[in-house]
């Protein structure tokens, strides 16, 4: 594959099209993403016909950039739900869609915080904490829902798409969607381990802070570079 996402979007700014389309096609047969594909064929013909015209002097300057630049918007639309790199799918499986691997993130956000905060609030009606260690470590693990829940994700609503895009989903693959599945396991696995060494005193309240706080720090940290990454950043 001769072309990235980014080079095919470049080519786009530059006026090439014909150039555009066509290595933006190839990038969808070799993820095997029938939707994409047949979407930008329409474009290719509609790019055809307006070229036809334009060399017969049948449309006028004003006409033929309006036509060129709603293609060039629909090439962008189309280039936008490819996922991150031109690869097949492994054993026939189908590429997660932006609006799935979403609401993974969140189910998985939830529940891991879910958990542990059952985790603390379990190990505190034991003795392991009191009040104030009780009311700290709240405010670590909630940081990042009060943060990213409700102001990332939860506030997204679908902008609005060319014409022939607007039921087309986007395609997520890369390596920081593959780190997601391990990440929150990971998160927890660390979070109920520190937890309970606190509430065991194997670590002081001081350490433990500390950790927790790294912890959250990393998570943060991990959300901001997904969101940077994915289309839904557009919203």
């Amino acid at each position: 594959m001769s072309y990235s996402k980014d080079e095919i979007k470049d080519t786009v700014v530059k006026g090439k099209l014909r150039l555009a389309i066509d290595e933006a096609i190839k990038y969808a047969k070799i993820c095997q993403l029938q939707d994409v594909h047949r979407g930008l064929m329409v474009l290719k013909s509609k790019l055809s016909v307006q070229e036809e015209k334009w060399n017969k002097g049948m449309l006028d300057y004003t006409t033929y950039s309006m036509s060129h630049a709603r293609i060039s918007d629909g090439i962008l639309s189309w280039v936008d739900r490819l996922p991150a790199q031109p690869k097949p799918t492994r054993n026939g499986r189908k590429y997660w869609t932006l609006d799935r691997f979403r609401k993974f993130v969140l189910s998985s956000l939830l529940l891991s915080k879910g958990i542990s905060i059952c985790w603390l609030i379990y190990q505190y009606s034991t003795g392991g904490y009191n009040n104030d260690e009780l009311q700290t470590t709240l405010s670590f693990l909630s940081v990042v829902l009060l943060i990213f829940f409700p102001v990332k994700f939860g506030s997204f609503s679908p902008s609005p798409e060319p014409e022939g895009t607007e039921f087309s989903p986007h395609y997520v693959n890369g390596s920081l969607i593959r780190f997601s599945y391990w990440l929150f396991p990971i998160y927890l696995i660390v979070i109920i381990y520190l937890i309970r060494a606190k509430a065991a005193s194997i670590i002081s309240f001081g350490l433990f802070s500390l950790c927790l706080g790294a912890a959250e720090a990393m998570l943060g940290g991990y959300l901001i570079k997904l969101l940077q990454a994915l289309s839904w950043k557009k919203q």
